[in-house]
């Protein structure tokens, strides 16, 4: 397997993509943003942070509702195809990816274990090193020492069980004890024992960034909002966070070398936030299939400086940021952000293609004058 190592300044720089959950029809608005971003920010390393495809659809016919019969084998295919939108701009520039799975990928009769075997026909693909695909580590050598510098595990957070129809969103005990083993082991024998979490379904510990008050978000009867002297960004949902994490976020609150837990899951919340040494980061979604907001559609760049033993920036870049604010880009914004596709198809057959430029000159104006956080 191919190493990853730091820059010769110390750093090393990660996009996290959440949630990118489209299908073998994708929405090209999408596509634009992470060409822009593979191309603007110098990227190290992708990480796909869950719901990588929108594995419960798959089935779904093109056009109308219902869904297509289809067999196994045919299902198969459109999986690669929707895989093939997010990762081919990657194999093709030579940069390398890893991925995690998230509660829509394997929510079909495909499996987990197939859908890796996809991403691991990719040469840029880095699976890591672990006993399967929900328990993961990816290592981050020191050009100079050749030791490792900073250690990347990959959480599975969600299982869907074919027999019962359910999915389990939790993160196994037997994850939590490989964890544990591993990274002593690498406190016992690494003089840099440094560490990133990803996991696709926020974890318990993230709650610790909010405080009830008269305003904010409702969860069980009460309001929650960000607390600012801990995070900032954009919360529009309490976090859903998984039902049970079997004590993996004291877990990581304990240790020693634990900086950061990554997250998606929840569209429309995009902060940054720290409790004791660790910081916690959920990011809103790529996807422009699914709900979200205008301005929460992106990707985040996260930059670990080996010297400060720290991620140094964690700036949010939205659909605006990569692709600029020209009339085309806002048009393409209008005619993808959202699951009106049919409708606004129908109503530009029926003549309104100037007034839809109208609405999307209008649209381009309202955001210009929004601020975004990054």
């Amino acid at each position: 397997m191919k190493k990853l190592f730091l820059r010769a300044d110390g750093t090393f720089r990660i996009l996290q993509v959440a949630d990118a959950q489209d299908m073998h029809f994708v929405r090209k608005a999408m596509l634009t943003m992470l060409n822009a971003a593979y191309e603007k920010l110098d990227i190290d390393l992708v990480v796909f942070t869950g719901d990588n495809i929108l594995g419960n659809h798959l089935c779904d016919r093109r056009f109308g509702q219902g869904v297509s019969h289809l067999s196994i084998q045919e299902e198969t295919l459109r999986m690669k195809k929707a895989l093939g939108y997010i990762l081919s701009p990657l194999q093709k520039r030579g940069v390398p990816f890893t991925m995690i799975f998230g509660n829509h990928d394997d929510f079909n009769r495909l499996g987990k274990d197939l859908q890796f075997s996809v991403w691991k026909s990719y040469s840029c693909f880095l699976p890591g090193e672990g006993s399967n695909p929900e328990c993961r580590e990816l290592a981050i050598y020191d050009p100079d020492t050749k030791e490792r510098a900073l250690t990347l595990w990959l959480i599975d957070t969600a299982r869907y069980d074919r027999m019962s129809d359910t999915c389990y969103e939790t993160v196994t005990p037997d994850t939590v004890r490989w964890l544990q083993k591993r990274n002593d082991e690498l406190l016992k024998n690494s003089a840099n024992a440094e560490s990133l979490v990803f996991a696709h379904i926020p974890l318990p510990g993230i709650t610790r960034l909010f405080a009830e008050g008269a305003t904010g978000v409702p969860f069980c009867g009460k309001k929650y909002q960000l607390d600012r002297k801990k995070a900032d960004g954009f919360c529009r949902t309490y976090p859903s966070i998984v039902a049970d994490d079997s004590g993996l976020s004291d877990m990581l609150q304990k240790s020693k070398n634990m900086r950061a837990v990554i997250s998606g899951h929840d569209h429309t919340n995009c902060f940054v936030g720290k409790t004791d040494q660790i910081q916690w980061i959920q990011t809103s979604c790529a996807s422009f299939r699914c709900y979200g907001e205008p301005l929460l559609r992106g990707v985040r760049l996260l930059v670990w400086d080996k010297n400060r033993s720290s991620l140094v920036d964690t700036t949010f870049y939205s659909y605006y940021d990569l692709c600029g604010r020209s009339l085309a880009s806002r048009l393409s914004y209008f005619w993808n952000a959202d699951d009106y596709e049919k409708k606004k198809a129908a109503f530009l057959a029926a003549g309104g293609i100037a007034a839809a430029g109208i609405a999307a000159a209008g649209t381009g104006m309202w955001l210009g004058k929004r601020t975004h956080h990054k």
